[in-house]
């Protein structure tokens, strides 16, 4: 009864009291020796009546607390999905910007290739071309007309291994960290 209060235990005891009391009320004359095949029915019904009253009362606690156990389950669990769902929202929001600034890297890429391939094959076919005019004139025995021509391929030569040099100098600055520093824009200007 103090371990699960409230649970009709109180019922059983009374009905188990029936028993003796029927009996004293037998023997004192109280009640009619009549009613003694009686006597044995009625405690019999009461504790029968009180057991399943307590078994009933019990059952339906349990059915609360399992109603109510499910309860919080379920509310943990739509709080879990929600927080879930904004996490997912969160994510796909973060792959989209990422990829449209890869798509921008990738455009921006593909333009500097373009460039970068249009300004080298300048010297370079101008390189070989004259390289060409060059063997010829010196097939013809005329290495004093293919001298100039070779001073013309040094220099195209010469600015095709400046430009790729800038190039890897620029590449190499795009990992570098920025660095404040005072300018002179009048010489810049």
């Amino acid at each position: 009864a103090r371990r699960e209060p409230h649970s009709g235990h109180v019922l059983v005891v009374l009905a188990i009291l029936t028993f003796p009391a029927i009996v004293v009320a037998l023997a004192l004359r109280v009640l009619p020796l009549a009613l003694l095949p009686a006597s044995e029915i009625i405690p019999l019904a009461a504790i029968g009546i009180a057991v399943l009253t307590t078994g009933l009362m019990r059952a339906h606690r349990r059915a609360l607390a399992a109603g109510e156990r499910t309860a919080q389950a379920l509310a943990a669990r739509e709080r879990a999905e929600t927080e879930l769902r904004a996490v997912n929202e969160s994510l796909e929001q973060r792959v989209a910007q990422r990829t449209a600034h890869l798509e921008e890297n990738i455009a921006g890429l593909e333009s500097f290739n373009r460039s970068v391939s249009h300004d080298l094959r300048g010297p370079l076919g101008g390189i070989a071309g004259l390289a060409g005019i060059a063997r010829a004139k010196l097939g013809e025995g005329r290495p004093q007309d293919a001298e100039p021509m070779l001073a013309a391929i040094e220099r195209q030569a010469d600015d095709s291994v400046a430009m790729v040099a800038a190039l890897l100098e620029l590449a190499r600055a795009g990992a570098a960290q920025p660095q404040r520093a005072p300018v002179d824009t009048t010489a810049l200007a």
